[in-house]
């Protein structure tokens, strides 16, 4: 490589870096409270995105995620069972309710 050439390299490379300035990437945020607790998570999940929260005990009670197959929303009791869940596909939408035991107690459609 030609001196030429790894200049023009790093110019591009700086102008990528000026462009993207305010922009923070990473695969995955984790916000942790004063206790050093994480209490959210902002993450790649397969391929896509999810955004979990979490109680005081680490207990994930809510899970908001995005894939190919469609968005989903997901509730969970402070033990960690799922409670409530909904999902949106092309084929459709679904929304289920279960009970403590994670027996399904009712769903639409």
């Amino acid at each position: 490589m030609t001196v030429e050439e790894r200049l023009e390299k790093v110019e591009r490379e700086l102008a990528a870096l000026k462009a993207d300035k305010n922009a923070i990437k990473a695969h995955e945020f984790a916000l942790e409270d004063a206790s050093g607790r994480v209490r959210a998570k902002l993450t790649i999940v397969g391929d896509g995105a999810g955004l979990f929260l979490f109680d005081d005990n680490g207990e994930q009670r809510v899970g908001l995620s995005m894939a190919k197959e469609g968005p989903s929303f997901v509730l969970f009791d402070k033990y960690g069972k799922q409670r409530s869940g909904m999902i949106v596909t092309d084929y459709g939408s679904l929304f289920v309710l279960f009970d403590e035991n994670g027996q399904h107690l009712w769903q639409a459609p």
